[in-house]
């Protein structure tokens, strides 16, 4: 059950971007990501999603809410059962050259502060009513 975590390598796609190929592509790696720490039905529960962009010397610089969309849409239907469920979500894009503190911290959490690439931390979990 909740909580669901997982990292991808690389920089994430904006919902902006102009290449759809490229963004149905940077989705299906999300389903993927999912689906490998996701075996369960899709809840149908308030859920909060968390996502945080790692970057190093050359970011690619995202609005946090296009960085989140493509991500929200691809969890669809695998993590939860509608969108409408999503009823947090917590954005953050930090420079991993920076001194910040990251609270709680998961042990998946704390491998992709210890990458040296880029990378995108997305972890899903259930909401108190």
């Amino acid at each position: 059950m909740l909580p669901v975590e997982f990292v991808l390598e690389g920089p994430p796609v904006s919902y902006q971007s102009h290449n759809r190929e490229r963004l149905r592509e940077w989705q299906e790696r999300v389903q993927e990501a999912a689906r490998e720490v996701w075996q369960g039905e899709p809840v149908s529960i308030p859920v909060q999603v968390t996502i945080v962009y790692f970057f190093g010397d050359d970011p690619v610089r995202l609005d946090g809410d296009n960085l989140a969309k493509p991500i929200l849409d691809a969890l669809n239907q695998i993590v939860y059962s509608d969108d409408r469920w999503v009823t947090d979500i917590i954005i953050r894009c930090r420079d991993k050259r920076w001194v910040f503190q990251v609270s709680p911290v998961s042990a998946l959490l704390l491998t992709a502060l210890q990458q040296t690439t880029d990378c995108i931390y997305v972890g899903v979990e259930g909401v108190s009513r």
